[in-house]
């Protein structure tokens, strides 16, 4: 099973506890992040003979292991897994949009926010975005790209999905030089999964200054036409990732997942570069 996101965006708080007798407790936040983390060490969790336990704020999970439970190897892979978490940010549905989707998108996640507000700076991940797509900077698409496929490959998909999985990239015009389909083409390739553009065949300007709602509900009267987008692959049954450098309201994201969805997928993800501090595109 795919981990449910609870939350708009959420990023992993995570520590181990040692104590005296040599047992220790593995804590994480309480919403997505213990299933995913079954889902990636699924062999560490039964050496835990409780369980996952709700810590006393009712914000944190954990586990504890006995004396002896864990080795080495099994401290170091759990390291790894915080280490790849703490910096990623899961993203699910915003109380703007909530209204209108009802698990379209299975999983969403991106590499980072693209502003520190605290030292108001770009993050490193919006920064090279930045660069590679304002400045047209190659070593910094290249950076993005192979950051991109390293999170590619931590996305909870069922091991049985490894040869049913599809690439993809939000609508756009086939003609113009799009840089999320660029983004897309490139991770796809690094990950050796087939990519299927989609074509748009309609004016996306002329939504711009539509509220999230509207907005929403256009696209989908769009996709509902028939009229306005092509895929050039078959999407049914298939695990469906789509790739994109920026997430802000998600409208554009989940329409485009209702539409899978609506071809036969069987899941659709989401993974993006940034997403914005914002949860809103016009109000």
């Amino acid at each position: 099973m795919i981990p449910k996101l609870t939350h708009s965006r959420s990023q992993l708080k995570c520590h181990i506890n040692e104590y005296e007798d040599g047992a220790c407790s593995l804590f994480t936040s309480a919403d997505t992040y213990p299933d995913l983390f079954d889902f990636h060490l699924s062999e560490i969790k039964p050496l835990a003979p409780r369980g996952w336990c709700v810590s006393k704020g009712g914000k944190m999970k954990y586990l504890w292991f006995p004396p002896g439970s864990l080795s080495s190897n099994h401290l170091a892979r759990i390291e790894q897994w915080k280490q790849s978490f703490e910096q990623y940010v899961l993203i699910g549905l915003s109380s703007h949009i909530k209204p209108i989707f009802c698990g379209e998108l299975d999983f969403c996640m991106g590499l980072s926010f693209n502003y520190d507000p605290d030292a108001n700076i770009r993050t490193k991940c919006g920064e090279a975005l930045y660069q590679a797509k304002y400045q047209s900077s190659g070593s910094h698409f290249a950076t993005i790209t192979a950051a991109m496929a390293t999170a590619f490959a931590l996305l909870p998909i069922p091991p049985e999905e490894g040869d049913n999985r599809l690439a993809s990239a939000v609508p756009s015009n086939l003609s113009s030089d799009n840089f999320g389909r660029k983004l897309a083409s490139a991770v796809a390739k690094d990950c050796g999964v087939p990519f299927t553009p989609s074509g748009l065949s309609c004016d996306k300007a002329a939504l711009k200054n539509l509220s999230l709602i509207d907005k929403a509900k256009q696209w989908c009267d769009l996709y509902e036409s028939g009229q306005c987008v092509t895929m050039n692959a078959d999407a049914k049954g298939k695990t469906v990732i789509v790739v994109d450098d920026l997430y802000q309201s998600g409208v554009t994201l989940w329409c485009y997942a209702r539409y899978l969805k609506r071809l036969g997928a069987k899941y659709v993800l989401g993974l993006v570069c940034v997403k914005s501090l914002r949860d809103t595109d016009n109000l």
